[in-house]
């Protein structure tokens, strides 16, 4: 059996906050998370429940404004959306 002694060393990491502000910001990784916030929509919609209502505009996404980036978010917009979410935790399950 072969043995490795291989010793590395790293020093100290300092991140830069303008590199992470410039990679999150990129359009390509603001497509992922648009993507990401619209699949979570599409999914919560489909499982919000027929109580007569005609509306399926029951969530809206949301444009997040961070220090460092921008992101985006899924709430709800009517109220039976609200109650569907309290009770059934439908933005939660729509992640999974």
């Amino acid at each position: 059996m072969a043995k490795c002694r291989c010793k590395v060393k790293f020093g100290p990491f300092k991140p830069k906050r303008s590199g992470y502000a410039a990679v999150m910001n990129a359009s390509a990784c603001q497509s992922i998370l648009k993507g990401h916030a619209e699949q979570t929509k599409r999914a919560a919609t489909l499982a919000l429940g027929d109580d007569g209502y005609t509306s399926a505009d029951g969530y809206k996404i949301g444009v997040a404004h961070g220090k460092l980036a921008n992101g985006y978010y899924v709430r709800t917009y009517t109220w039976h959306a609200m109650r569907d979410n309290l009770l059934y935790n439908t933005l939660k399950e729509a992640l999974r």
